[in-house]
């Protein structure tokens, strides 16, 4: 897999900064989706049939879905469920959840997905 950032794991971060990080992560959430999605495939053709191969499959999902969790935290996301991101930010956390294509809530740290709150539109960063 090439390089893409540089990996650091959780940190605090700015909203600029988590946001530039949501392409890739749509990317890399792109590419595991479909591939647990044709696990999933797999497992339902087989789930009445072979009961060991279907566990073999199960065990290739949760194989995939940690993969996804370690590259998002290696990016500085938390994996917090099923395609969904927290960044830290200093008071709470960042909240984006596949496949919306910017960072639009946050919520605190004891808080979870429920409690999402709007943030206001990002403005653009000006152009160098």
């Amino acid at each position: 897999m090439e390089k893409l950032f540089e990996l650091k794991g959780p940190r605090i971060m700015s909203r600029v900064e988590a946001q530039r990080l949501i392409p890739v992560i749509i990317k890399l959430t792109e590419r595991t989706k479909k591939e647990v999605q044709i696990l999933v495939q797999k497992l339902e053709l087989v789930r009445q049939v072979d009961e060991e191969q279907a566990n073999q499959i199960e065990n290739q999902i949760d194989d995939v879905m940690n993969v996804w969790r370690d590259q998002v935290t290696r990016l500085g996301g938390k994996p917090k469920g099923v395609w969904i991101v927290d960044f830290d930010n200093g008071h709470g956390y960042f909240c984006w959840k596949y496949p919306e294509p910017e960072i639009r809530c946050e919520h605190g740290y004891n808080d979870g997905y429920p409690s999402r709150r709007e943030l206001p539109p990002m403005m653009e960063e000006p152009r160098p």
